[in-house]
């Protein structure tokens, strides 16, 4: 179910999407999703920097999440907001939980910058996203339109970059030879 979007939006077309990520066989896709948010945060204000989605698998457990086995990407928004976070460089993916790292080599995000939850698709009118999505039937997917979504089966989290009043464009953690 799409909610109403009042305009079309493609924040990829503004330039305010880092490049796609993949994920390798880790479900960590919920990490990916608040670091591409945080990533499209800083593209807003002119700034590239590629953040550590291995910090958040690491360190955010007593938030809630999982490492390679699932977790909640506004949990990961949570860890950043109180912890800060390291770039990509500093703290590299690997594909697999292991302990965290020091945390006392953290830069803090300032107050303030930190995408807000919502639960109102408008919000993508504003900035890329993180979302909640079904994935279930992705694996053959290769380009074009998507439609077989199984609503009941909420189980990968994205960012969502663009939509209309019948569609949503996400960018995915699954690398760039899946999808367009």
């Amino acid at each position: 179910i799409i909610p109403e979007v009042t305009e079309d939006i493609d924040w990829t077309e503004k330039g305010m999407v880092s490049p796609v990520k993949s994920q390798g066989n880790c479900a960590s896709g919920w990490a990916f999703s608040a670091v591409a948010s945080l990533e499209s945060l800083a593209l807003s204000k002119n700034q590239t920097v590629y953040l550590s989605e291995q910090q958040l698998m690491d360190c955010s457990m007593s938030y809630g999440n999982l490492g390679c086995h699932d977790g909640d990407n506004y949990e990961g928004l949570n860890y950043v907001k109180d912890h800060g976070i390291q770039t990509e460089d500093a703290y590299p993916y690997i594909a697999k939980s292991k302990s965290a790292k020091s945390r006392a080599a953290h830069s803090k995000l300032q107050a303030g910058t930190m995408p807000k939850a919502v639960n109102n698709l408008a919000a993508i009118l504003q900035q890329p996203m993180g979302v909640s999505v079904s994935a279930t039937n992705w694996p053959n997917y290769k380009s074009g339109l998507f439609s077989n979504c199984d609503e009941n089966n909420i189980n990968h989290e994205t960012l969502l970059v663009g939509a209309t009043s019948t569609d949503w464009k996400i960018k995915n953690s699954g690398g760039t030879s899946r999808g367009e």
